[in-house]
Parts: structure tokens; sequence; C-alpha cells
């Protein structure tokens, strides 16, 4: 599961550098209900860092799947399926959770750091107790910080958005991952990327950490993908 890391960069860097005239389309107002209205990415951005650093409590209701019935595909480890979703932009950047085969619950297992770190930012992990340390990445080469439980990013900006994962590098003692959140309707994204130590992924209240880069025009991104591809 690689992405192109020439292609992370590339956003990235389009995060921090986009035109202060751009128009993008506003992240969600509030938990509940969203507004769609032209603004430029510094205002777009200081809304996401005020929805984060004021959350006072309360977390997605996650959507309930069986998976007992579920069309599940088998993986390289023994007793490991995965419920297929979809893909974005690139076959390794999906929405596929990871199933033990016999319980036909999501993974969450010390056997599996991989198959684990996936479904926890997928949101498929119950009673969750993980907090992310957020570095966000604003317009004008803004860098905010800012603590929150993890379930607390998709109650404030996954609501309304499509939820894609992807494991980039992983060694004995680390995980690296870029958690994307797409809003279909106005096709912008907020990408994580995620760092997860191995002694933190399965610690109550474990503490991982991320660089967030959001209000990334859909537009732009499937260009750079599509360069990306041509030069295979």
């Amino acid at each position: 599961m690689n992405i192109n890391r020439h292609t992370q960069a590339t956003l990235i860097a389009m995060a921090l550098c986009w035109l202060p005239n751009s128009n993008i389309t506003a992240l969600q107002k509030s938990t509940s209900s969203s507004i769609f209205q032209k603004e430029d990415k510094g205002t777009a951005d200081a809304k996401v860092f005020n929805l984060l650093s004021s959350y006072t409590g309360g977390r997605l209701v996650s959507k309930t799947f069986d998976f007992s019935h579920s069309k599940l595909t088998d993986t390289q480890e023994d007793g490991i399926k995965i419920a297929e979703g979809t893909k974005f932009q690139i076959n390794s950047l999906r929405s596929d959770i990871y199933i033990d085969n016999k319980s036909k619950q999501p993974v969450f297992n010390k056997r599996y750091p991989m198959e684990s770190a996936v479904n926890l930012l997928m949101n498929m992990v119950s009673n969750d107790t993980h907090r992310i340390n957020i570095t966000h990445h604003q317009y004008g080469n803004v860098r905010k910080r800012v603590s929150v439980p993890l379930n607390a990013i998709y109650l404030l900006l996954a609501a309304d958005k499509d939820v894609y994962c992807c494991v980039t590098k992983i060694d004995a003692n680390h995980i690296e991952a870029n958690l994307v959140m797409h809003q279909p309707k106005s096709d912008y994204i907020h990408l994580f990327v995620v760092q997860i130590p191995i002694s933190e992924l399965f610690k109550p209240e474990g503490i991982i950490t991320a660089d967030l880069y959001s209000n990334i025009p859909q537009e732009n991104v499937k260009s750079i993908y599509s360069k990306q591809e041509k030069r295979k």
C-alpha cells in the first residue's frame, strides 16, 4: 500500500501555497449541517482550526455494518479478510476495512498492526480512546497546533465526507499513513499525514500525531495524480 511520495509532497506544497484570491468551497459550519460558499483559503483553513480547537465533546455515531453477510476478500494473512470499499484517485487509497474472519468484526489486534492502524484511522475501532496531536498547516505558511480525541476529527470534519486511508510506511516501531476526507459535493479534501508509534497503537489513550493540510481543491488533485500516472 504505497502512495507516490512525490505526489504527496506536491499536494502538501499546493496546500501551503494556494493563491489568496482563489475561491474554494467552505468547510462544514457545524457538525449537523454544512453551508457552501466561496471564500479564500486562509478563511477556510482558519474555520477548520477553530472547529478543532473549540471541541468540547461528543463523537460521530458510526454507521452500523453487518460484516457477517458482507462479501469479504481474502488477504495474505490467515483469518483476515477485507470488506472492500472504494478507491480514491489511486488504487492504494481506499475505504477498505480489515475483518477478523472468525468474529466478523474489524481487526484491532497486536498480531496485525498495519490492518489495525487502517481500521483505527477509518473510525472502526469501538470505544476508541486515542488522542491525535495535530500540526495544522494553513495558508500563508501559518502553523498551529491542537490536540483532540481521535474520534473528534470525524465528528468535526468528516460528517459529510468520504474517508480513505493508505499506509505509506511501516517498520517494527512506526506506521505512517495518509488519511483523506473528501467532500463529494464541493470536491475538496482534507489530508492528514499520520504518524503512529507501534507502542501507542494498542495503548489506552495512546497518542498519535498528524500534519493536516486542509481545503485542497479536488480538481487540482486529479491533475496531479494524472501527471504522476503518465510518468510511470
